[in-house]
C-alpha cells in the first residue's frame, strides 16, 4: 500500500533552515508523517504526478513553534492572580492549585491545546501535576509534547519520596506513546522546592528510564540560599553542573540569574534555556535577561509562554514579540533580536532546546511535517515584502489558518479536526466553577477578586510562604504581606 502524498503549491515557504531560505511559488511535498521534497511548484507537479495537489496562495508556510516551557493546565487559573505584587503570585497560584483534580487538569490540558494550535504552536514542553490527563489530551488531539511529572518537596521529605516514584512511572508509562508523539522528561520543580539530593534522585530516574529532565533553574538570585554548605558551586548552574545533573538532555526554565560563568557552562554542555517574555512581563519583579548574549555565547535559547496565570495566553507570536521589543528598548539597540532570530527561537532553537532539532523545527526533506499555514493576505500583513518582520511584528496566532502534526490536519480553514473546541471550552467553565467551590472562592465578572483575600488566608501554606520568601529575597514574609 503506498503512502499518501500531498502537494501545497504556490506557497511562500519559510524554510528556517541554517540559511533562513525563504523560498516563492514554491511547493511542499508531504509524504505520510515526513517532508519529502521541497522546491518549485512547477517543478514538483512535474516531478509528482501522483501526489494530491492543494492550491495555497497567499499563504507561508512555516515549522510549527516549539513552547519549550509551560504549565498547560494552568488555563485553569488565568487571570486569578492579575495586577497583584510579585511576592504575592505563588501564594495565589498554589491556594488555587490546592483544588485540582484529574478532571480539572484534563479540563485545562485540552482548553489549551486548542489555543496552542490555533496559534500555530506543534509541539510544548509541560512539567504539571496528575500528568497521565495531559497525556491523554495530547494523544486524543494530535500534539507532540514532552511531559514531567512536576516533582515538589517543601522540605517534606516522604513528599519529595512519592512525588519521585510517581514522576519516573509516569515517564516510564507515557515514553514513546501516541505514536512517538509523546516523550517524557523528569520534573524536579526548583531548588528552592526540591533539596539537592531529591534532584540527584531524579537524575538516577532520567537516566534508568533513558528520558532527559526539565527544572526551574536559577529563576531567584536568592534560591541558593536554600542550598546551603552542600553546594557544589556558587550558582545554581555550576552547582548541578559539577553534580553531573545538567546535561544536554537537560531543559532549564528561565535561568534569569544565569552569570557569564553559567552561559559558559551551558554552552560547553550543550542545555538549553526556555526564556518566557510575557511571564516575567506580566508578574514583574524579575531582572530581563540578556538572550542576545546567551545566543551568541552557543546556548540554544527557546521561546516559551509559561503558564496562562502569568502570561496570559499561549501564543507564540506574542512572545517573539515582546521578546525582541523589550530588549531593544533597555539596550536603546534596535539591532538586536532581530526579526530573523526570533523565529528561529520560536523553532528551530527551540527543538534544539528540547533535542528535536533532527526531527522538526524547520522544513527539510527528512523531517517530521509539522507544519502551520499562515494567511498573508490581510490588510496587516500588506504590502508583503518583508516576510520574517511581517511575521514578528504585525502577526498574530489567529492568522494561522492550519497546522498539521505528522502530517495530519489538527486544524483547516480555522476548524479543529481532532477536538471539539465548543465541547472544550464549555468543560472549562464547568471545572473552573467547581474548582472555585471546593476552595470555597468568590469570583464574579464584575467582582473577579471579590473574596479572595479570605479563602486564600485559607490556603496559604508553610511551603508558599517560604517559596516566597526565597524569590524575592525576604526573610521577613508572612500572611499579611502576602494577602
Amino acid at each position: 500500500m503506498s503512502t499518501k502524498q500531498t502537494l501545497f503549491t504556490n506557497a511562500i515557504v519559510y524554510t528556517v533552515d541554517p540559511k533562513d531560505t525563504i523560498l516563492t511559488n514554491a511547493a511542499v511535498l508531504v509524504e505520510g508523517s515526513r517532508i519529502a521534497a521541497i522546491g518549485p511548484s512547477e517543478q514538483l507537479r512535474n516531478q509528482y504526478p501522483q501526489a494530491e495537489i492543494v492550491d495555497v496562495t497567499d499563504r507561508a508556510i512555516l515549522p510549527g513553534f516549539v513552547n519549550t516551557h509551560i504549565h498547560l493546565s494552568m488555563t485553569m487559573t488565568r487571570s486569578i492572580a492579575d495586577d497583584i505584587e510579585a511576592a504575592k503570585w505563588l501564594p495565589v497560584v498554589w491556594a488555587m492549585e490546592s483544588n485540582l483534580k484529574p478532571e480539572t487538569v484534563y479540563a485545562g490540558a485540552v482548553l489549551g491545546i486548542a489555543e496552542m494550535i490555533a496559534s500555530g504552536t506543534t509541539t510544548f514542553n509541560d512539567h504539571y501535576f496528575m500528568m497521565d490527563e495531559v497525556a491523554r489530551a495530547v494523544q486524543e488531539t494530535g500534539i507532540r509534547a514532552d511531559l514531567a511529572f512536576a516533582i515538589l518537596e517543601n522540605r517534606n521529605k516522604k513528599k519529595g519520596e512519592k512525588d519521585l516514584a510517581t514522576g519516573e512511572a509516569f515517564a516510564a508509562e507515557w515514553n514513546g506513546k501516541a505514536e512517538g508523539r509523546i516523550r517524557t522528561r523528569m520534573g524536579p520543580h526548583a531548588l528552592y522546592t526540591c533539596s539537592t539530593e531529591l534532584v540527584q534522585a531524579a537524575r538516577a530516574a532520567a537516566d534508568r528510564v533513558g528520558v532527559g529532565m526539565h527544572m526551574h533553574v536559577a529563576e531567584s538570585a536568592f534560591e541558593m540560599t536554600l542550598v546551603g554548605k552542600k553546594a557544589a558551586g556558587p550558582t545554581s548552574i555550576q552547582h548541578l553542573a559539577a553534580l553531573d545533573i545538567l546535561r544536554s538532555d537537560f531543559v532549564i526554565a528561565h535561568g534569569l540569574n544565569a552569570d557569564a560563568r553559567d552561559i559558559e557552562i551551558l554552552a560547553e554542555l550543550g542545555v538549553g534555556i526556555a526564556h518566557c517574555p510575557q511571564a516575567y512581563a506580566h508578574i514583574g519583579g524579575w531582572p530581563w535577561p540578556h538572550i542576545d548574549e546567551w545566543a551568541a555565547a552557543g546556548v540554544a535559547v527557546g521561546l516559551a509562554t509559561d503558564g496562562t496565570a502569568s502570561n496570559n495566553n499561549l501564543d507564540m507570536f506574542d512572545e517573539m514579540r515582546l521578546a525582541t521589543e523589550v530588549r531593544k528598548l533597555q539596550a536603546r539597540d534596535g539591532t538586536l533580536l532581530p526579526a530573523r532570530q526570533m523565529l528561529r527561537m520560536a523553532t528551530i532553537e527551540g527543538a534544539k532546546v528540547l533535542g528535536l532539532q533532527d526531527e522538526i523545527g524547520s522544513i527539510e526533506v527528512g523531517k517530521k511535517a509539522d507544519l502551520i499555514f499562515i494567511n498573508t493576505r490581510q490588510p496587516h500583513l500588506r504590502p508583503l515584502h518583508n516576510l520574517p518582520s511581517h511575521l514578528v511584528y504585525s502577526a498574530r496566532g489567529a492568522d494561522v489558518e492550519s497546522v498539521m502534526v505528522d502530517g495530519n490536519f489538527l486544524y483547516k480553514d480555522r476548524q479543529h479536526l481532532t477536538l471539539d473546541v465548543n465541547a472544550a471550552m464549555e468543560r472549562a467553565d464547568r471545572e473552573f466553577a467547581a474548582m472555585l467551590g471546593r476552595g470555597g472562592w468568590s469570583v464574579t465578572m464584575q467582582e473577579p477578586k471579590a473574596g479572595l483575600a479570605a479563602a486564600l488566608k485559607l490556603g496559604v501554606t508553610q511551603q508558599a510562604l517560604s517559596v516566597m520568601q526565597v524569590l524575592v529575597g525576604s526573610e521577613q514574609a508572612s500572611e499579611d504581606t502576602i494577602l
